[in-house]
């Protein structure tokens, strides 16, 4: 591939511009041109020189605002670093350290999975084996992140008011009640804990028995303080 004539590379066409343009207008006549062409010439080399001296300025500006940039971020981050180390421990020693993120406008700090409490036992289900009358408990529970361990304390009592009683701790979240009392009406509390974290206990679900024709028991309704959960499956 043949070199142009008229170079494309920035420097060697600035320097072809500041050298033929002088000579074109000495050489004139022997080239063939006009003055109008020369004197234009003469014109866009003027032109070109200034925009090349504008454009190295123009860099040496933009490196020197990216270094200023730099080391106006670097301070300004350091400095915004310990703002916010400042504003956490004086958040830990309040009662409410929210009050204080937001005040700040800055998240609070995310509590590990393994220091957050269980979650909350819900959508309770109930099924009773008519051939030995034990009752099986399910439910749901979204406990943190990836953590194991989680224990369900299960409590009992007869109708709807009165003392619980503990009847069992599960580590699934099922249950089967060996000792039903017979009632119409068997109240449940089930509380997750773990590591000695408790969560909020899931109320009282009220099962409902009834009873068939034939005398055979079934559970006619699971409620919580919200109304129904589920009838018995």
């Amino acid at each position: 591939m043949s070199t142009p004539i008229v170079p494309t590379i920035n420097e060697d066409f600035v320097n072809f511009m500041n050298t033929r343009a002088p000579l074109w207008v000495t050489n004139r006549t022997q080239i063939n041109l006009t003055t109008t062409q020369t004197t234009a010439m003469t014109d866009a080399a003027a032109d070109v020189d200034k925009a090349w001296s504008d454009l190295a300025e123009a860099k040496l500006a933009l490196r020197k605002a990216q270094d200023d940039w730099k080391t106006a971020k670097s301070a300004g981050r350091t400095l915004a670093l310990s703002c916010v180390g400042a504003i956490k421990s004086f958040a830990i020693t309040q009662a409410d350290p929210a009050v204080v993120y937001t005040a700040a406008n800055i998240p609070a700090p995310k509590v590990p999975a393994h220091n957050q409490p269980p979650g909350q036992v819900n959508t309770v289900k109930a099924n009773l084996n008519t051939v030995n009358g034990n009752l099986k408990l399910t439910w749901k529970c979204t406990n943190p992140g990836t953590t194991t361990g989680t224990v369900y304390t299960i409590e009992r009592r007869v109708g709807v008011s009165g003392p619980w009683t503990p009847v069992g701790l599960s580590s699934v979240k099922s249950f089967t009640d060996l000792t039903l009392p017979a009632a119409a009406v068997v109240q449940y509390n089930i509380t997750a804990t773990r590591s000695g974290l408790v969560g909020t206990p899931s109320g009282p679900v009220s099962v409902v028995f009834g009873h068939a024709p034939n005398g055979e028991a079934f559970v006619a309704s699971v409620t919580t303080g919200s109304g129904p959960t589920k009838l018995a499956a």
